[in-house]
């Protein structure tokens, strides 16, 4: 495997890694953010070096094209400014922030310019197909428990707040626990989707993309990526409110089904 396609890789994991973990650290109360803050920063800072690493060697290869790598590079500017501010100006929560902005970037590099140029490893992208079926298949059975979960916290909420306590049983849980389920099964359901997103464009350095679905498939994926992204960032920065959470959810199962219930994996 060139050394450029493997430093890219290691970028975009290291991305996707430091955004799940920034976003959990923002649960955190306390100034030092914990050691997930600590680590998502280590992960960022790999992420961009290894962004660097990849440019620098495709144009000391008299390879690079900025044109093709323009995502790559914007990734690359947009995480340098981020440590920046960081260390610089003291912005600790930035990286939460920018770290999906640059996993994203790193995904539409590989999709759009995919290099397939390591036929060699024929095995390696049978693997991270076999990855991406399973995340996908994760992802939607996550999504309707999500949903189940979301309808069950609305309804109750709503007969509680009309004193409908008759309509409620022994056998309907408690609407703390369903707001636990709830917020776990949203995390699940992200962690899923960003390991489906991310093994699916590993798998495409060594196969051609098909025509037709493909390109709709992974614009409705990457937006349902950002929409459950942007739930969980609603939730631990701005606290919004559980009900909310759930509505949010159900909208995201919504574009999930859309994605993946209808369209073949690839």
């Amino acid at each position: 495997m060139n050394f450029d396609v493997m430093t890219g890789h290691l970028g975009l994991l290291n991305f996707a890694v430091a955004s799940i973990l920034s976003l959990q650290a923002l649960k955190v109360e306390s100034k030092g953010g914990g050691a997930s803050s600590k680590l998502s920063l280590l992960l960022f800072i790999v992420g961009t070096f290894s962004v660097f690493l990849s440019i620098f060697w495709l144009a000391i290869d008299g390879r690079f094209d900025l044109f093709e790598s323009r995502t790559m590079v914007l990734a690359l500017g947009v995480s340098t400014l981020a440590l920046g501010a960081h260390f610089f100006l003291r912005m600790t929560s930035i990286n939460a922030f920018v770290a999906p902005v640059a996993t994203l970037l790193m995904l539409a590099h590989f999709f759009q310019s995919p290099l397939r140029s390591s036929e060699e490893f024929p095995e390696l992208s049978s693997v991270f197909l076999s990855f991406h079926i399973a995340g996908a298949l994760m992802g939607q059975v996550v999504a309707v428990c999500a949903a189940i979960v979301s309808v069950l916290f609305l309804w109750q909420q709503r007969v509680l707040k009309r004193k409908l306590l008759n309509q409620l049983t022994a056998r309907v849980p408690a609407l703390d626990l369903l707001e636990k389920v709830l917020i776990t099964c949203l995390w699940a359901g992200f962690l899923f989707l960003t390991a489906a997103l991310l093994s699916g464009a590993y798998y495409m350095q060594w196969h051609e993309a098909p025509k037709g679905a493909y390109n709709e498939k992974v614009a409705w994926a990457v937006t349902v990526w950002i929409w459950y992204l942007s739930t969980l960032l609603a939730r631990n920065v701005l606290r919004i409110p559980v009900k909310r959470v759930a509505q949010m959810g159900l909208f995201g199962f919504l574009l999930l089904a859309i994605t993946f219930f209808g369209m073949s994996f690839f």
